[in-house]
């Protein structure tokens, strides 16, 4: 009932929030975190490339045919993009290691559709291996293993040592201050590799007008 309601547009949204109580979910974020009252704590921040694609209504016509993409990048950019750029740059301030990683892997046992991308949840069966119980859709792919064993020996790396473990693979803490915004690892992409090393101002650069959000990296 849920998904089809939501498909379908329906209002009112039927939405699942977390409730403000000022001790564990803080109605005051932003004040907070000028304030420098953030764990001094490592983390671990991620997104997908197309994050939004699959919270919108879906076409009502033909699932064939995408739906406006500037929609998706309307809805996803401040959700995805602008919150974690502003997550990672007040704790850089405070010299707090956040590790970031950009999902852009796109397989078609996951994708059934060629406008979803990396669609918000795309990061999960790679990241616990499962998704081979999609085979019935698509075969599991050589590089989609490849991929999925590097982001799960990345994410394995912070979870045993947060503190250095990740850097022992060669992917260092995010300093948005740095030259070209720090850096953050990709996975899957265009670029035909299973993870490679990318800028901020790659996937930031839209937060200040220096470039263009690429949904399909």
């Amino acid at each position: 009932f849920i998904g089809q309601y939501g498909d379908r547009g329906e209002i009112p949204l039927v939405t699942f929030a977390l409730n403000v109580d000022d001790q564990i979910y803080f109605s005051d974020y932003k004040p907070r975190a000028e304030a420098g009252k953030i764990a001094r704590r490592p983390v671990m921040l991620s997104m997908n490339s197309n994050e939004f694609s699959s919270l919108l209504p879906w076409p009502s016509k033909s699932l064939e045919n995408s739906y406006d993409q500037k929609a998706v990048n309307t809805g996803m950019i401040p959700f995805a993009v602008y919150s974690l750029l502003n997550s990672t740059t007040y704790r850089s301030r405070l010299h707090i290691p956040v590790y970031r990683f950009q999902n852009a892997a796109e397989f078609p046992n996951l994708k059934y559709y060629k406008w979803l991308g990396a669609y918000h949840g795309a990061e999960t069966p790679l990241v616990f291996g499962s998704y081979g119980l999609l085979d019935h859709v698509s075969k599991t792919t050589d590089f989609q293993v490849e991929v999925s064993h590097l982001l799960q020996d990345h994410v394995l790396a912070f979870l045993e040592d947060p503190c250095g473990g990740p850097e022992k693979l060669g992917w260092e803490p995010m300093a948005t201050s740095d030259v070209y915004g720090g850096f953050l690892r990709r996975f899957g992409g265009s670029s035909g590799k299973a993870t490679e090393r990318i800028s901020g101002n790659e996937v930031d650069g839209v937060c200040s007008g220096a470039q263009e959000y690429e949904t399909f990296p």
